[in-house]
């Protein structure tokens, strides 16, 4: 009896050890990952660029160069007026001329900050601009006077002559452009960029002179391959210097086609 429960014993140890064995020998089926169908992200929304038409026609592409170019100077005197200190000098040497033109009620403001004077218009004429531009006795002290084009009642900003500078009389200016004129006229280089332009088309200057410089103003209908090539041959003609105290003025100039 006892044998036969030993037996049973061994016997079930064997079965037992054989299930083991098969169990780490034969190995387990490997974890099913389920994938999980793609899913379709939309691209971004985009949002179309409205492009304003460029305009074609020579007289409004004139005038938004002039516009553009009145923005510039404005800014310039504006900012200049921003960085410089507090000027008492300057004041005094504008304030009569304003007392003159406007002797009766509070009609401006002045500041002015080194060299560069503010005029703030208050119930001011409805030509006040006009009258400032035009006054003897602010021309007398003024090299260079502008106006926000885009704003009738903002400040106006003047550059004060040196006051070791005499100006000199408004024929030097146009004598100095005249003698611009007749180089840029005999400039070989600005011969071969009007070689190229269409027939019945010409190059318009607007040249402009101040104590800070000699500048210029294209006038549109050349088309991009005449007029790069003019602005690079104009560059050697806008760095002539001015003669000091040389006053503003400005000329224009139309070069046809040889």
């Amino acid at each position: 009896m006892r044998k036969s429960i030993v037996l049973g014993v061994v016997l079930l140890l064997l079965v037992a050890g054989a299930f083991l064995a098969v169990y780490w020998l034969v190995p387990a089926e490997a974890p099913r990952t389920v994938q999980a169908p793609p899913v379709a992200v939309p691209d971004p929304p985009t949002q179309g660029l409205v492009m304003a038409p460029a305009p074609t026609d020579p007289a409004e592409i004139d005038r938004l160069g002039a516009l553009e170019e009145a923005r510039a100077r404005y800014a310039a005197l504006r900012d200049a007026f921003g960085s410089a200190r507090p000027s008492s000098a300057s004041r005094s040497r504008l304030e009569p001329a304003l007392r003159s033109l406007w002797p009766t009620g509070r009609r401006w403001e002045l500041a002015c900050a080194g060299l560069v004077c503010r005029v703030t218009p208050r119930d001011a004429p409805e030509r006040w601009g006009a009258e400032l531009a035009e006054d003897p006795g602010v021309r007398q002290v003024t090299e260079r006077l502008v106006f926000d084009p885009e704003a009738a009642m903002a400040p106006a900003y003047l550059l004060l002559f040196p006051e070791t500078a005499r100006p000199e009389p408004a024929e030097k200016a146009d004598q100095f452009l005249r003698e611009i004129e007749a180089a840029v006229r005999e400039s070989p280089e600005v011969a071969r960029c009007l070689a190229d332009i269409e027939p019945g088309r010409a190059l318009v200057l607007d040249l402009r002179v101040d104590g800070t410089g000699l500048t210029y103003r294209m006038g549109a209908g050349l088309g991009p391959g005449p007029s790069l090539c003019a602005s690079m041959a104009l560059g050697e003609f806008m760095a002539v210097p001015v003669p000091p105290g040389t006053r503003a003025g400005s000329r224009t100039v139309t070069l046809q086609r040889p």
